[in-house]
């Protein structure tokens, strides 16, 4: 691999990096909306799920179908949980090697 190709490689690598941290910053400011509170994190991620756990065990919802459809609510839950985790994860990940990327940068740049 070339130097060019070396720093396009990087650029995108850095493009990457600062999509993911935006990303990040966006997520945490929507955690911290009162709104999003309200209605995702209380209302979605606690009561729905409480919800959805008691209808687990009520008589008229043991039928295969009642209880697929308990499942998936709660498996979506799951997933949205995994998922916001996901991207913070990603965001400090690229935080940290966001600085070791425009080093490399500016090594290659200073070689050329």
């Amino acid at each position: 691999m070339n130097q060019q190709q070396q720093l396009d490689a990087i650029q995108v690598s850095i493009y990457k990096a600062k999509h993911a941290i935006e990303l990040g910053a966006a997520l945490e400011r929507l955690l911290e909306n009162s709104d999003f509170i309200k209605v995702f994190k209380k209302g979605y991620m606690e009561d729905e799920a409480q919800r959805l756990v008691v209808l687990k065990t009520d008589y008229n919802m043991q039928d295969e179908r009642s209880q697929k459809m308990i499942d998936y609510g709660i498996i979506g839950i799951g997933q949205l949980n995994s998922y916001t985790s996901m991207l913070l994860q990603q965001a400090e990940a690229m935080k940290a090697a966001l600085a070791d990327m425009e080093e490399a940068k500016s090594e290659i740049i200073q070689g050329e």
